[in-house]
């Protein structure tokens, strides 16, 4: 028997807007932090763009945030489960392989059959935190390794949240926000190694995690909230969180202030999903909702954009048009390869959910 499509919320549009906020930060990290120091930018400028691949927690957290928001209460029985399995496959993998495909003449050289199996399956950043493997095929994928990780644990971390009370709930945001900068979970990708040795053979997902949670302990908190959490949506406390936030990743790249920065971007979320701000209103513009959304692809083609436009004669031409066409690419190919990707596999595998 099919199970009927779970009720759905209304969706929060500032919360597709900071999505694309997010991947040009880790854009401009990678294209934009070295040109703004060549050309002599003001020090704080060049701070807060080498501190953009924190727009990788900010993905983990939002993902964790907009999973809660979506699945809470519903994952509930055989049928419920593999309606998520697709739902969860059908949004990552068509954009995932597409950029693998894309990446492909440009790695294939370096790549074993091992190597690949595990980027195919999204298991290569199931590592130490000092491994490099997670960087195989398609740098950006390591992420979605780690992503399936969280996707695996969310059925069971959304049950705890359903049975956890107020006071259980807001410890855990708490000591989450601490373990930001405690763990070093914003600054340690593949390849680096986090602050204490020991965290040196925790697997990287399981460090990630803290965002992921940290995301969704805060999204269970705004929806038990009602008024009480609707406070802090107005424009004044929005404006205030969102310049301690510019201005502490505009300071230093010290991982506890940079730490301090992301637990108060997990309040930012909150305060965005009520939605009553100018803020809010403007990250729900139509074309901010078009970058938002997609902004996945932005993510992924990043490197292929790069790697294509190195072809180029002119480097200084191939650095400058960078950003432009990963943008543009990526909008092309959330509509004319994501979108249409993701119904044609919820139609053929039957799932209920995008």
């Amino acid at each position: 028997m099919a199970s009927a499509a779970p009720s759905r919320r209304p969706p929060l549009r500032a919360l597709t807007g900071i999505r694309f906020v997010a991947a040009a930060m880790v854009l401009l990290f990678h294209f934009g932090a070295g040109f703004a120091a060549r050309a002599g930018a003001p020090r704080p400028a060049v701070t807060f763009l080498a501190n953009g691949y924190l727009g990788v927690g900010l993905f983990f957290m939002l993902s964790g945030f907009i999973i809660a928001y979506t699945y809470e209460g519903k994952l509930t029985g055989r049928a419920a489960l593999t309606d998520y399995a697709v739902a969860r496959f059908s949004r990552i993998y068509p954009v995932y392989l597409l950029a693998l495909l894309l990446m492909l003449p440009f790695a294939a050289g370096k790549l074993s059959g091992a190597g690949a199996t595990r980027v195919l399956v999204m298991t290569q950043s199931w590592t130490a935190p000092a491994s490099s493997g997670g960087y195989t095929w398609l740098m950006q994928a390591w992420t979605l390794s780690v992503e399936l990780f969280f996707y695996l644990c969310a059925p069971v971390l959304l049950w705890a949240l359903r049975r956890a009370g107020p006071r259980a709930l807001a410890a855990a945001a708490v000591v989450l926000a601490l373990a930001l900068p405690v763990l070093q979970v914003p600054g340690t990708p593949p390849g680096t190694m986090p602050r204490f040795a020991w965290l040196a053979f925790v697997p990287l997902p399981a460090l990630r995690l803290c965002e992921f949670a940290y995301g969704a302990v805060l999204c269970t908190l705004f929806l038990r909230g009602g008024e009480r959490i609707a406070r802090v949506g107005g424009d004044a406390p929005v404006l205030a969180n969102a310049i301690a936030i510019v201005a502490l990743l505009a300071a230093t790249p010290d991982k506890t202030v940079t730490g301090a920065a992301m637990a108060l971007t997990g309040l930012l979320l909150v305060q965005l999903a009520i939605g009553r701000s100018l803020l809010a209103r403007l990250l729900s513009g139509r074309a901010i909702l078009l970058l938002g959304a997609s902004s996945y692809a932005l993510y992924l083609l990043q490197a292929p954009v790069r790697e294509y436009l190195r072809l180029l004669p002119s480097a200084t031409a191939a650095e400058l048009l960078n950003p432009l066409v990963a943008v543009a690419a990526s909008v092309l190919v959330f509509r004319w390869w994501e979108e249409p990707a993701r119904r044609w596999l919820r139609e053929r595998l039957g799932t209920a959910r995008a």
